[in-house]
């Protein structure tokens, strides 16, 4: 993948296509949230298809399993490469940065990129 690569912006399911947006800051809720152990499972996919399904009122007839499906799709074939799924289980490795308490830091270093490059 290059980074001039169209992405994808759908998922497909029984034949039917949801459009999804994956905007950064709505994926970096997604993580907040299944990190999040007090919100049951249920109304995790719940939130996460109201966060990335674009027009939310195509999957009001789906049933629970069909919702899992269509967020694990996103997950599994937008949000996280081959790579990163076949490495899951190969060991501990070291974490070099979190990004919640990273978060002011990765900020600061992307505008400090902007300002250099545009001004």
């Amino acid at each position: 993948m290059r980074l001039t690569d169209t992405l994808e912006n759908s998922v497909v399911l029984n034949g039917r296509e949801y459009r999804v947006n994956l905007a950064f800051d709505k994926v970096l809720r997604a993580f907040e949230l299944f990190r999040n152990k007090s919100i049951p499972s249920n109304v995790k996919i719940e939130l996460c298809l109201e966060t990335f399904v674009i027009n939310l009122d195509d999957t009001r007839e789906l049933d629970y399993e069909d919702c899992v499906a269509i967020v694990s799709a996103i997950f599994e074939n937008m949000i996280f490469t081959k790579k990163e799924l076949k490495g899951k289980d190969e060991g501990n490795h070291e974490k070099y940065y979190d990004i919640e308490q990273d978060a002011e830091y990765i900020y600061a270093s992307f505008m400090k990129g902007l300002r250099n490059r545009f001004i």
